[in-house]
């Protein structure tokens, strides 16, 4: 066996060597503990036909089997889904390069596994959230509703700017785990700029949600698409009664602004992994609560950023109060009373 073997033990991959009859030379640690067996449950048995989960394993079988006969070339990259021992499946992406002996015979197949799980479910999220901002933008366009500047603002905002938050945490994601990518964080840079130039121009021209059901449906999508780029988890308690319906738009839309400002916020300094958000309305005052169970951040840091500016400004066009306080958790918790009527 070939001696680089233990040296890639601590690899944050699945190292895998199959032998020329299917059977598992090797696995490192790591690699047992994203699957869940112990090493002497894998060495030795048939990886294709105890391992994979697939339609047509025949064929996969096959296929290598041709592959070690040299008569078709390897696959050096394809992604399939493992089965893991509790049972549940997890897509890897596969790296391979066939070994051979001292006489030029292959042997086997060393194959380095990356678990994409997680990231292809976000990139489909990704996906399908951006198809569905495409296909509103289009819907909005064929509809004429590109007449007044709060139209504009409310796509630019509540649609395309949510998709490069989005595409944002996912490259933060990326550099948490690879921070080595210079063109990945140049990236990210510009991509930060964009989306303040857009949050800023859409805050210009004043969007307005219509009615309490648009506010809580874009509220909605804009905290499912954080949740799955940051891994935050939410609670959330909406006081849904009557009063919510009269909340006057404006209104609406400053409470919408805070959220997103806010989360932003979260994400770049607070690490967290809950958030507590609460809406509530009586025939006074609607007002918003947002806690999290990070590690709180400096005010004074932040107060002068575009997002808190941001929050500021909307606060005060509607003659709110804004409180800043700690968590039982020592996190962050932010007071917005908006007053009615």
């Amino acid at each position: 066996m070939p001696s680089f073997f233990p040296e890639t033990s601590d690899a944050p991959v699945l190292v895998l060597f199959l032998n020329a009859d299917h059977t598992v030379g090797y696995i490192n640690d790591q690699g047992c503990q994203m699957i869940g067996y112990a090493r002497h449950e894998v060495i030795g048995r048939r990886w294709i036909e105890q391992f994979v989960e697939h339609e047509n394993l025949g064929a996969i079988q096959h296929f290598y089997d041709q592959i070690m006969s040299g008569a078709v070339g390897l696959l050096e990259q394809f992604e399939n889904h493992i089965r893991t021992k509790n049972g549940s499946l997890k897509l890897f992406s596969w790296h391979s390069k066939l070994v051979r002996n001292g006489q030029g015979q292959i042997i086997g197949m060393i194959t380095f596994g990356e678990d994409y799980t997680d990231r292809k479910t976000l990139l489909k999220a990704l996906n399908k959230q951006e198809h569905a901002g495409r296909q509103q933008v289009k819907q909005v366009g064929e509809n004429g509703r590109f007449t007044r500047r709060e139209d504009i603002a409310f796509e630019l905002h509540d649609n395309i700017n949510q998709v490069l938050t989005t595409c944002k945490l996912l490259l933060g994601q990326e550099l948490a785990a690879n921070p080595q990518l210079p063109l990945v964080q140049k990236s990210s840079n510009l991509l930060s700029k964009v989306i303040d130039d857009i949050r800023n121009l859409s805050h210009h021209l004043n969007a307005l949600p219509v009615q309490f059901t648009d506010f809580e449906h874009s509220l909605s999508g804009f905290l499912e698409g954080v949740k799955l780029a940051s891994g935050l988890h939410f609670e959330i308690a909406i006081n849904d009664n009557d009063l919510l319906n009269l909340v006057p738009p404006h209104v609406l839309s400053g409470i919408h602004r805070v959220v997103q400002e806010h989360m932003s916020t979260i994400i770049r300094h607070g690490l967290a992994t809950r958030v507590w958000l609460k809406i509530a309305a009586d025939s006074r005052q609607i007002s918003l609560s947002i806690e999290d169970d990070g590690q709180g951040f400096d005010l004074s840091a932040n107060s002068l950023s575009p997002g808190y500016k941001s929050i500021q400004h909307r606060i005060h066009l509607n003659r709110g109060t804004l409180r800043f306080g700690i968590s039982s958790s020592g996190g962050c918790v932010l007071t917005v009373n908006f007053p009615l009527g």
